[in-house]
């Protein structure tokens, strides 16, 4: 299992990064696709919890092609992203009696809203540097989460959604995010280390929301995993579904923060 996990960040990291190397076109294809993948999941997993029917959730799915167009003021986008994220948190926070059936809607269209703004984020000033920021941060979070919890974890995290998560591997997964924040700042963002230690931390708090917010899905429809497509890591939702929550943070901590 773990080989077949390094396996396949191995052979697919290199494609992903190329691909967000060149940006422009190449990048927002490469998303979408993860961003189709994802939803479909996200439609199966809503099929399964008999909350919403596949048909309606997936042209749901289909309209956020208007948002990532820029059809909608940014704004909008804005209070969408914040209302979508706060539900699906609020959700996850009192599962099993969370709101059901608002939150299986919005787990179909939060993979393509999320990871839309890895698009935007690339587009902007500085674009590369804080998209690899953006992947530092978390998979540095991701991977020490991982390890430290497989060996060291003895306290869990939040069983009732994810029993398999530990503290111990929350906080050397957020120890690593600092570490790589401040040592990714200077030279992908120019900034100094303190910031960077701030972003990293915030980007893998983010990023470890979305993961038990997925896994709020999950257990509603009564799955281990999203799906299959990505061998020894599940689904496609099962690996973006942090980037899915720390990419609009990211963003929008940019973007108004003027940072």
């Amino acid at each position: 299992m773990l080989r077949t996990r390094v396996l396949t960040v191995v052979l697919g990291a290199p494609p992903l990064l190329a691909c967000l190397w060149y940006g422009g076109r190449v990048w927002a294809v490469a998303v979408a696709l993860l961003a189709g993948a994802a939803a479909a999941e996200a439609v199966a997993m809503a099929e399964a919890s008999r909350r919403l029917p596949a048909g309606v959730a997936a042209v749901l799915a289909g309209c956020l092609v208007l948002l990532l167009g820029g059809l909608v003021p940014l704004p909008l986008l804005l209070g969408a992203t914040a209302v979508l994220l706060a539900v699906m948190i609020l959700d996850a926070a009192l599962y099993p009696r969370g709101v059901r059936a608002p939150a299986m809607l919005l787990g179909v269209l939060y993979p393509g809203l999320g990871l839309g703004h890895l698009v935007l984020l690339r587009q902007g000033a500085q674009g590369l540097g804080w998209s690899l920021f953006l992947l530092a941060a978390v998979w540095a979070a991701d991977i020490a989460a991982y390890f430290v919890g497989l060996a060291r974890g003895r306290h869990r995290l939040v069983p009732r959604l994810s029993p398999g998560k530990s503290r111990e591997g929350a906080l050397a997964g957020l120890l690593a995010a600092a570490v790589a924040g401040a040592v990714a700042a200077g030279p992908l963002l120019h900034r100094g280390a303190a910031v960077g230690v701030a972003l990293g931390v915030g980007a893998a708090v983010a990023g470890m929301v979305g993961d038990l917010a997925e896994s709020a899905l999950k257990r509603a429809a009564g799955r281990k995993d999203s799906g299959r497509l990505v061998p020894g890591h599940g689904g496609v939702l099962d690996r973006f579904d942090s980037l899915a929550f720390a990419a609009p943070v990211l963003y929008w901590w940019k973007m108004l923060g003027g940072m």
